[in-house]
């Protein structure tokens, strides 16, 4: 084998490698996993909101992207989505969990944003930690 051969076949060898690692990092090494993080915050469904309301832009410095234990009372539940005290919209990381209307629930989930329209905060990522029935 020549020269250029070797050198031409160890340039493709790199760039596919460096592609694959590319690829699984963008599809799942940088996903986090809330459900075994430390809580940042540990607040109610009603305080979160509240503050979001009275000053949007601290709330978000202070709460965006960081894990949030939340309690509050399941106003509405639907599919993998649950709605604390119709105010905060969380997306339920496990799509077999389920949310009682009407119960109090205590959870943790990444804080994603604050809809000032219609006056929701929103997680994802969440795991239910407790539930009454």
């Amino acid at each position: 084998m020549s020269k250029t051969f070797k050198i031409a076949l160890g340039v493709i060898a790199v760039v596919l490698i460096g592609g694959f690692a590319g690829y699984k990092y963008v599809m799942s090494g940088g996903a986090r996993h809330v459900e075994t993080e430390d809580a940042a915050f540990t607040t109610t469904a009603a305080q979160l909101t509240k503050e979001f309301g009275e000053n949007e832009q601290a709330a978000s410095k202070k709460y965006l992207n960081k894990a949030v234990a939340l309690t509050g009372e399941v106003t509405a539940a639907e599919g993998n989505t649950a709605t604390l005290n119709g105010t905060v919209l969380c997306t339920l990381h496990d799509s077999t969990a389920t949310a009682t209307v009407g119960a109090p629930l205590s959870l943790k989930g990444r804080v994603v944003g604050y809809d000032d329209l219609m006056q929701e905060v929103r997680l994802d990522e969440c795991f239910i930690t407790e539930q009454k029935k």
